[in-house]
């Protein structure tokens, strides 16, 4: 009774205890948040300190007048630093400086570098021939700026020319500075033709669902027609080499022994190929109900989008949410690194940190809570995607749809109200074998580390390698469990263990049917992701071409075509992510309204292409 009007209405909260902790982990991550920002102070990652250990700038230091730190000797390493009071500046035309007012002239604190002078100035534009002479100098004076009021960087913005480029071909720094200009250039100057390529990707992308929605019996047979004679030509053209190469043996009188590649082995090999091609056909002639069925499940999915093109923006909003999470993350991390105590590097002029226990264990929840929220937004995505759709597929033919007449903020509501809970346990899952595939990451790289200084072991290398590719196994197992679970929550209102075991009884019931569907469904889903992706990056270039705007000052066509392909494919990606958990949802909703039908003796009420293979094979089962 509760599921004769498709998705349950009178909910009840699942997975109680699980809400409460969920809710207690986001609390944890307000606490963590306060404690970062109260005790971390991102400044520190820019402390420089000088050779002999003083902060620069440092009260406690004794260097409150000395802020700036300058590299004395940036040829040879950049840890060789001191604490200035100004940076060494001077215009084309003043005199140089032969000396830096820098903390410890004149006492022993300085006395190894001559207490910061020297009566030559260092200019980059003479690299690389004074390279020896200069990185032989105990302290150099050249040309510099302040950069955040911290450093002191070479000036080289008055330099022109070869001098120009012979400064900055001395850092790869710069190098990529300019490529990165370049790229921006180029950007700004295809913008128009890369918001054109945008709209145009996004209604290429709602004709290809339209398309499956009018021709996916077509598409779905040619798919496999062209998978069948692929089968039987090769054997065909395996038969036609071992022929020509028995041929060629008996002309020549060599019989080639000595690899694979001879008359009995291609002859085999046509054989299994004619075999497997037999096979299939037969398995395709006994699986006709179940392929009419995917079919059918493939145009539902498209008439589902069709009528909720606000679902689209579901995934978007979804994205923008990690990205925001993904920016906040970093910036408590910047703050939680810098709470400890600083040690300085030999290295580089900076410092790091070293935690006490509370730090460490606040800096590990941290990391986990980063895994567990984008696992909660992904499986929330799901959950939206499948109960509007069972809520559409249940209801698009009835008055009562106006109960739901805002079916996305329906699944919304239905979702923190209700089942925020099983949301909180499918992620925490799904993030805890993220944590353990970091983990493992961890200690690959460590191993790594150890092979370089001469430790080795293939064993436990092999070891790690083994779990990793099984917890990757057993990843890809529980996301495809979790989002069947979620999808039946939607419809039952049931809590996470029991939809995830529902849903998997109901897989194993009908094996046969619900592989074809998610097969054809990704299928379909890449098919498109690569036919909107490869024709903007194939259109892009003709408009490009044909210049109906303005590319004055363009590097490269290269960049904006790369642009052209990637934003094609994350446009498509947003909508065939949607179809594929809308087609997963229409065969889960398919079934449960067959045994409605069955129980309560009242007529299917699946939308029109489900309708019309109920009526077809309703006998069939």
């Amino acid at each position: 009774n509760d599921l004769k009007n498709g998705p349950v209405r009178d909910r009840s909260t699942t997975d109680f205890i699980c809400c409460i902790i969920f809710l207690a982990f986001w609390a944890a991550c307000v606490f963590v948040a306060i404690f970062a920002l109260q005790n971390g102070d991102p400044v520190k990652l820019i402390q420089t300190f000088d050779i002999n250990g003083k902060a620069c700038g440092s009260l406690i230091d004794g260097t409150l007048n000395y802020p700036l730190g300058y590299f004395y000797q940036p040829l040879n390493n950049l840890s060789y630093v001191v604490c200035v009071s100004s940076c060494p500046n001077w215009n084309v035309g003043n005199s140089v400086p032969t000396s830096v007012d820098c903390y410890g002239a004149n006492t022993s604190v300085t006395t190894n570098i001559k207490n910061c002078q020297n009566s030559n100035y260092f200019d980059f534009a003479s690299l690389p021939n004074s390279l020896a002479i200069n990185a032989l100098q105990p302290f150099l004076i050249y040309n510099t700026t302040s950069f955040l009021n911290k450093f002191c960087i070479p000036n080289i913005s008055d330099l022109t020319g070869s001098a120009l480029a012979t400064a900055q071909s001395i850092s790869a720094v710069n190098d990529i500075s300019g490529i990165a200009q370049k790229i921006i250039s180029d950007i700004q100057t295809s913008w128009r033709y890369i918001a054109l390529i945008a709209g145009i990707s996004l209604i290429v992308s709602l004709l290809f669902l339209l398309c499956i929605r009018w021709l996916a019996g077509i598409m779905v047979w040619l798919l496999i027609l062209g998978f069948l004679v692929g089968l039987f030509l090769l054997g065909y053209l395996c038969q036609l080499e071992s022929n020509q190469l028995a041929t060629n043996e008996a002309l020549t009188g060599v019989v080639s022994t000595s690899n694979l590649y001879n008359p009995q082995t291609m002859h085999i090999l046509s054989i299994v190929f004619y075999v497997i091609g037999g096979i299939c056909t037969v398995g395709v002639l006994f699986c006709v109900s179940s392929i009419s069925l995917a079919i059918a499940v493939l145009k539902t999915a498209a008439m589902f989008i069709y009528s909720n093109l606000l679902i689209i923006l579901t995934p978007i909003f979804h994205a923008l949410l990690i990205f925001l999470l993904i920016i906040y993350w970093i910036a408590i991390m910047t703050y939680l690194w810098t709470i400890g105590t600083q040690v300085r590097s030999t290295t580089s002029p900076f410092v790091s940190f070293t935690w006490d226990q509370k730090t460490t264990y606040l800096t590990i929840f941290h990391i986990f809570s980063l895994l567990w929220n984008i696992a909660f937004i992904k499986y929330l995505s799901v959950f939206i995607v499948g109960c509007t759709c069972s809520i559409w597929y249940f209801n698009q033919a009835k008055d009562e749809v106006s109960l739901f007449r805002f079916p996305i903020l329906t699944s919304y509501w239905w979702s923190f109200r209700y089942h925020l809970g099983s949301l909180g346990l499918g992620s925490f899952l799904l993030a805890v074998i993220w944590m353990i595939q970091l983990i493992l990451l961890y200690i690959l790289h460590y191993v790594e580390e150890l092979k370089k200084k001469g430790v080795e072991s293939k064993v436990v290398e092999t070891l790690i390698k083994i779990l990793m590719c099984c917890v990757s196994c057993f990843e890809s197992f529980v996301q495809f469990i979790s989002a069947k679970g979620f999808i039946q929550i939607a419809v039952t209102s049931r809590n996470f263990c029991r939809s995830c075991l529902d849903a998997f009884l109901l897989i194993l019931q009908n094996p046969l049917r619900f592989g074809l569907v998610d097969s054809l469904a990704l299928i379909f889903v890449y098919i498109g992701k690569l036919f909107v992706a490869t024709g903007a990056g194939i259109l892009g270039y003709i408009l490009m071409e044909k210049e109906i705007f303005s590319l004055t000052g363009l590097n490269s066509k290269f960049i904006p075509i790369i642009i052209f392909i990637v934003l094609g494919y994350f446009i498509a990606n947003f909508f065939f992510s949607v179809y594929g958990d809308a087609a997963d949802t229409v065969i889960l909703c398919f079934f449960l309204d067959k045994e409605l039908a069955k129980k309560s003796d009242r007529p299917i009420e699946a939308p029109g292409p489900m309708q019309e293979f109920y009526e077809k094979f309703k006998n069939d089962d």
